[in-house]
């Protein structure tokens, strides 16, 4: 096991959305589809410090009114990285970019777990992705 080259320093939450909803029948099991998620990134940098990065993510699932889903929900974690200065400059960006939204989408996909296990329906537990362009 080595530590990686993008370490998360710390993260917040800035918006946190949780609805059941009503029309869910449990007997239909979920009728849930990748393309009811919706993401948006933000990347930012210190230009004093170019090994710290700020990314904020956003997942929103607001599927369809006749979609048998049990929970709508959005959202929004900003994480503070910082990049081992041996990593090469020129792939700096695609660390950030990809792994620094595997960390979060994870942080995400667990928070999402833990509120909804809460409610009256079953839990969601947002499926594995990666960030990776498609070939």
């Amino acid at each position: 096991m080595n530590i990686a080259p993008l370490q998360l320093k710390y993260y917040f939450i800035t918006e946190l959305y949780i609805k059941a909803r009503t029309n869910y029948d449990p007997k239909r099991g979920f009728d849930y589809k990748i393309e009811y998620l919706q993401c948006d990134t933000k990347f930012m940098k210190k230009e004093d410090n170019p090994l710290l990065r700020q990314v904020q993510f956003t997942i929103n699932c607001n599927p369809p009114v006749d979609a048998n889903i049990p929970y709508e929900f959005k959202i929004t974690v900003v994480g503070f990285f910082h990049i081992d200065k041996t990593w090469p400059l020129s792939r700096r960006e695609e660390l950030v970019h990809f792994n620094g939204l595997a960390i979060l989408y994870s942080t995400a996909r667990e928070i999402i777990a833990t509120a909804t296990s809460r409610g009256p329906w079953p839990q969601i537990i947002l499926p594995s992705v990666n960030f990776l362009p498609k070939k």
